[in-house]
């Protein structure tokens, strides 16, 4: 029997269907679970494990809720794995490649652009740096390094790649931590924030720069 093929429903939160965040998360989170459950026993000493991210899941993106939820999952499940398979020498990396494809072509950003690159020319340098948008091709030497001997003392990384551009992300972290003795009130929170945490207030959302065409 032909298994349906696999699609992404997105939304934003007031039109997220329950069912489409189930099979997104089947997809993105349950199926990399199965595969390298499976993979990790057959891997030795030494193997590689290398699944895929995507910026959503590092920034979060307006309409991609159950998408970004699902890659963001995946780069927690590497970071836990490379812990837990630290005594064997296994290696768990995510890697998060950008790319010109035939899904990309459907950002109305990049409406311009598409009808540039379908008449065969190549995609501008501006487009290459700003954007990191190259050709899939181009995210294979990410994936090469990562499963060769030269990345062994890799692991537990979120590594961007498309274009021209190579991106090591950050794990989450502390931006601030303040100490009050005797804990703290509702008035107090209020004030520690507008005086010492407002100005560190990290930003969501995947950032472009203008598309400007040479």
């Amino acid at each position: 029997m032909a298994r349906p093929a696999a699609r992404l429903v997105l939304g934003p939160l007031d039109r997220m269907i329950v069912a489409d965040v189930d099979r997104t998360f089947a997809v993105n989170v349950r199926a990399v679970l199965v595969a390298v459950q499976a993979a990790v026993g057959h891997l030795g000493d030494g193997g590689r494990i290398i699944v895929v991210g995507s910026p959503a899941g590092q920034h979060g993106n307006f309409g991609q809720g159950n998408y970004a939820a699902a890659k963001a999952g995946i780069v927690a499940l590497a970071r836990t794995w490379s812990l837990e398979l630290q005594r064997s020498a296994v290696t768990v990396n995510v890697i998060v490649p950008t790319a010109w494809t035939a899904m990309t072509s459907t950002i109305p950003i990049y409406a311009p652009l598409a009808q540039r690159v379908e008449s065969g020319q190549a995609l501008p340098q501006s487009v290459r740096v700003g954007h990191a948008l190259g050709t899939p091709e181009e995210c294979a030497p990410l994936v090469v390094w990562l499963a060769s001997d030269a990345s062994a003392g890799v692991t537990g990384q979120a590594i961007g790649i498309g274009g021209d551009v190579l991106t090591l992300y950050s794990h989450p972290g502390e931006a601030r931590v303040e100490l009050r003795r005797g804990g703290w009130t509702p008035e107090t929170v209020a004030s520690a924030w507008q005086d010492r945490f407002a100005g560190l207030a990290q930003t969501s959302g995947i950032v472009l720069p203008p598309l400007e065409l040479e």
